[in-house]
Order: structure tokens, then C-alpha cells, then sequence
């Protein structure tokens, strides 16, 4: 279960997440894959409950066979294209990596499903393709890797997800650029 990447990137991640994150409520994490994020950030966040999801069920039995953190809850089953969700209620949705490792369906209803809980804030991490801007030698060979493995995966479009957003009031506020080639997006509801 253990990534590498997911690894590398945890620190770079909370030192950009930490500061937009709410005071207390709670976190709904999506595709949480071994915990390391989670593990990392919840307990710099004492104010807060961490609820990790996902789709795979060797990372809910991992989740539930190591100690966690006061504040981390036990990961639960999510599949983001299912109408109902594991919770009725999040503060903010934290995501890494999960947008180019789904089907295409995915992004539109990650942010219905954020709207359907009242959540404030969604933040995203992971490549995205930014319109006029060339895409990184490294990325396109991650996008030609992931679609040999799966023909709805891929590296999706900027403007896509922005739109996905919109179509549930939600816009995007900050896009910070993030190590290899990646990027963390903010987004808001809006009324």
C-alpha cells in the first residue's frame, strides 16, 4: 500500500493545504490510499476530525489495521459516482491524485457530492493539462502510462474541472504550482 509519491509530496501538500484549511469541522478525505497523508496532517490539526475514503478495500483494511491518530477516523468505503456517500456533513474536501485515476465522470461528481454536504472548501492536488501552456515531457508520459492501463484514465484539462466546479456553484480561487508539475487547487462554494 505504502507510495512513494504519496511520500514525497505529503509535506509540499500541508504546508499549502494547512493555512486554507477550517479551524475545526471536519475533513472528507477522497482516495486516501495508505493513510500517509492523512497520518501527516491530522495531527497538525487537532481542531479538526480527518474522515478518510476509498474506493479501494485494501486501503479501508489498511486503514484499519494501523493506529491512527486521535482526530484520523477509520477509512471508509467511497465510490465518488455513487448518489449516496459515507457522511451527511463536511467542512472541506481534501483530494490527491484521484482525478486523473478515474473515470471520466469523477470530477463533476466529486464537486455534486461536495455540494450535497454542505462542504465550503474543496482542495484538489494532482497534474492537470493548463490551457496554453505546454505540458511537461514528464506528464505526458504519465498520461500515455495511465491510459495503456485504463482508457478512461488520463490527465485531465484545467478548464475541465473548473466547469465540473461551476456546474455545483463552485469556483476556483487559487491554483498554486506544486513539484513535478503538479498543482492544488482551491475551490469555494459560491451561492
Amino acid at each position: 500500500m505504502f507510495s512513494p509519491a504519496a511520500e514525497r509530496n505529503k509535506i509540499p501538500i500541508s504546508n499549502v493545504l494547512g493555512p486554507r484549511l477550517p479551524e475545526s469541522g471536519i475533513v472528507l478525505e477522497i482516495a486516501c490510499g495508505a493513510l500517509q497523508h492523512a497520518c501527516h496532517m491530522a495531527p497538525k490539526h487537532p481542531n479538526l476530525v480527518w474522515q478518510p475514503t476509498d474506493i479501494n478495500p485494501e486501503a479501508i483494511a489498511h486503514g484499519q489495521a494501523i493506529s491512527l491518530p486521535t482526530n484520523l477516523r477509520v477509512p471508509r468505503h467511497l465510490n465518488v459516482l455513487d448518489d449516496s456517500w459515507p457522511i451527511d456533513h463536511a467542512n472541506a474536501i481534501y483530494s490527491a491524485n484521484l482525478m486523473h485515476i478515474s473515470p471520466p465522470g469523477v470530477p463533476a461528481a466529486l464537486f455534486r457530492g461536495a455540494r450535497k454536504l454542505g462542504v465550503s472548501d474543496v482542495f484538489v492536488y494532482g497534474p492537470f493539462i493548463v490551457a496554453g501552456q505546454p505540458v511537461a515531457e514528464g506528464n505526458l508520459r504519465f498520461d500515455d502510462d495511465l491510459r495503456s492501463r485504463n482508457s478512461q484514465w488520463g490527465i485531465r484539462a484545467l478548464g475541465q474541472i473548473e466547469e465540473c466546479a461551476a456546474l455545483s456553484n463552485f469556483n476556483m480561487i487559487d491554483s498554486v504550482a506544486m513539484p513535478a508539475n503538479n498543482l492544488f487547487l482551491h475551490f469555494t462554494g459560491v451561492d
